[in-house]
């Protein structure tokens, strides 16, 4: 009897798990160091670029409409004056409209639609400044021209502000006033009914008739009793 050998399994080998390559590694950490660096720079460098670039924008604009006009010397921005007070030459030029329009970027050619003033004249050379308009948006997104925080920032302040206001006299309010009937004539309570006697009525002084005629029979009263029996016997002696 023979006998028949079977094949044992192969025994299998654990394998082991690649390793993270470092440059990928690298390359991820690069990419997050520039996009913070690019943020940055952004935020705290070229905001106040674009805000130093906006306020010599405008004085220039306000020296060149203060001259006089003169014909060498007309007292209008020019294309060169504009691109001296912002520091660089325009990113893109074109005209549109008969008009010549500018945009200074600080982000040159990326596709950002931030940092950047966009200045337009009224003819195509570029002869005279007409506006221009700005892309600054700060860390909490807003965005305002330099001239609008200016403004604000010089308002007047209103009279009284800041004063803490003095609490108003209470009201003090009259007692509800009935009505009885129609009004009678003036100084005279309604038909129907009384008038109410108060103790000023009932006291209310004699009037100087009276008080002339009681005057002397006061006196009479006043006088001694031997003056008056010598008037009494003077008046019963026979004449």
């Amino acid at each position: 009897m023979s006998h028949i050998d079977t094949p044992q399994p192969a025994a299998t080998q654990p394998v082991e798990p690649k390793k993270a390559s470092p440059i990928r590694l690298i390359v991820l950490l690069g990419i997050l160091a520039i996009v913070l660096g690019a943020f940055l720079v952004d935020m705290f460098v070229m905001y106040d670029l674009v805000n130093a670039a906006v306020v010599r924008l405008n004085d220039a604009d306000r020296e060149a409409s203060a001259r006089a006009f003169e014909k060498d010397n007309p007292n209008s921005l020019s294309r060169e004056g504009v691109e001296q007070a912002i520091g660089f030459k325009p990113t893109t030029s074109k005209v549109e409209d008969g008009k010549l329009v500018e945009h200074y970027r600080w982000w040159g050619s990326l596709p950002l639609e931030r940092r950047f003033i966009m200045v337009t004249y009224d003819d195509e050379q570029g002869k005279k400044y007409s506006k221009s308009e700005v892309s600054n948006r700060n860390i909490f997104g807003e965005d305002k021209d330099e001239d609008v925080i200016e403004a604000e920032q010089q308002q007047p302040v209103p009279a009284g502000a800041g004063e803490t206001p003095t609490p108003s006299q209470p009201t003090v309010g009259l007692p509800p006033m009935g009505i009885t009937g129609p009004p009678g004539p003036a100084g005279k309570a309604p038909a129907g009914k009384e008038e109410p006697k108060t103790q000023d009525s009932e006291e209310s002084p004699s009037s100087p008739a009276e008080t002339t005629d009681a005057a002397p029979d006061k006196a009479a009263e006043d006088k001694p009793a031997e003056d008056k029996s010598a008037e009494d016997k003077q008046d019963n002696s026979p004449e």
